[in-house]
């Protein structure tokens, strides 16, 4: 294990070998403690500069790349252990925090018409990982977030020509002229329901179907939770009250056109932890109609099937998203915050590392620091978007996540 570098402004006292030529016996006393627990607090004698994040380290032998599983993974500065993963696909690789010195991890501004950006953090490559499967969080690690407000809005079942340059998309265009692109994301598989328990669980849980499921596994936001930070999921025509239905048809819910929920969209009411707890799953599950941008840390968006594009138009959901985004992107919790808009699955097999896959999606990146056209084209899908909001919050991760790597080229202080 590489130690971190020493900023030279740090003054690193030794550590106390032995007894000290004393200049008193209470004053001896007094130096000894004071060096020992400055070592203790510096890890080791080694330093980090203030607002440094420390990496996870594991620790034990043999690592996911290398076909052994550590034994346990270590956040330097933390006295939490994660416990090891029994599976080494699962094992984390420690990924990337939030860069204290305000660099984008290896991101670079775009030139003339939209470069794409370099990621540091792209050595992870994403995975789906035996199914089913899921791994206890590690422990995580954290510095100043990238951002404080995290906006997801999920759509249905379009490829990325579809929308990219797409005149029927003219909102949607302006976003990605304005702001940020992956322009190499995939859905890692075909299924709606799957694509969306892999974001919240970092892996599909055996989920291969849009039938009602009852799921028993960590999920990012148990992940909020245990931080104490926020979380709120807004589902057009939800009826609320922790709804448990597969569909329900309602009106206008806010903007955009009336339509139909369905439950396979909104995975935090298959986690049973969430249901458990009923007046918070009352109260943080709710229909569109209230929607507040300062609501909570996390606000995951669910437009009915007809403004998400599943049955509607791509210009229905274009005109969806040109009434409600402003309502984000206006308000003052913004000037922190950062929104993504994607796709849970396309209509060809493509993947991010080759093999069948869930298409070729878009991945738009709107917020206040974005530099305008940058464009990212490192491969990517939902686990490298969960593993953003996990590093961003010192999460840990969860299952495939843990492989994954934030999505830094879009990051900025």
């Amino acid at each position: 294990m590489s130690m971190p570098a020493i900023d030279p402004r740090v003054i690193v006292p030794s550590c106390p070998r032995g007894r000290r030529r004393a200049r008193g016996p209470f004053a001896s006393r007094i130096s000894a403690v004071v060096l020992a627990a400055a070592c203790v607090a510096l890890a080791g004698c080694g330093a980090t500069p203030q607002g440094t994040a420390s990496p996870l380290v594991e620790v034990g032998q043999g690592s996911s790349a290398g076909g052994g599983s550590p034994s346990q993974v270590w956040a330097p500065g933390s006295s939490v252990l994660g416990p090891a993963t029994s599976d080494p696909s699962l094992a984390p690789s420690g990924g990337a925090g939030p860069p204290a010195n305000g660099s984008a991890g290896g991101s670079s501004s775009p030139s003339s018409g939209g470069a794409s950006a370099p990621d540091s953090s792209a050595a992870a490559a994403p995975s789906s990982g035996p199914e089913g499967s899921s791994a206890r969080p590690a422990a995580g690690t954290a510095s100043t977030p990238w951002f404080t407000h995290a906006y997801v809005i999920m759509l249905e079942n379009r490829e990325y020509g579809q929308i990219v340059g797409n005149r029927s998309a003219p909102y949607l265009n302006s976003l990605i002229a304005r702001y940020g692109l992956e322009t190499a994301y995939y859905a890692s598989r075909h299924g709606s329901q799957a694509d969306y328990v892999d974001l919240f669980a970092g892996s599909n849980l055996g989920v291969v179907d849009n039938t009602v499921r009852d799921l028993s596994a960590p999920n990012l936001l148990e992940q909020l939770d245990r931080r104490g930070l926020s979380w709120h999921v807004y589902a057009q025509d939800y009826p609320g009250a922790c709804f448990r239905g597969a569909a329900a048809t309602g009106g206008v819910d806010l903007v955009g056109a009336p339509g139909e929920y369905e439950r396979a969209h909104n995975p935090a009411i298959s986690f049973t932890s969430i249901r458990a707890d009923r007046a918070g799953c009352s109260g943080r599950i709710t229909s569109l109609a209230g929607f507040d941008p300062a609501a909570a840390n996390f606000e995951f968006i669910v437009p009915n099937l007809q403004n998400d594009m599943d049955v509607g138009s791509v210009a229905a959901g274009d005109a969806f998203l040109r009434a409600f985004v402003p309502r984000i992107v206006g308000s003052p919790a913004f000037t922190k915050g950062m929104l993504f808009i994607t796709w849970d699955e396309g209509t060809t097999n493509a993947s991010a590392r080759g093999g069948g896959g869930g298409g070729h999606v878009p991945l738009i990146v709107v917020g206040p620091h974005v530099p305008a056209g940058l464009r990212s084209a490192r491969p990517a899908t939902e686990l490298d978007l969960l593993r953003t909001l996990e590093d961003n919050w010192g999460l840990g991760c969860l299952a495939n996540a843990c492989r994954a790597s934030a999505l830094t080229a879009f990051l900025r202080r």
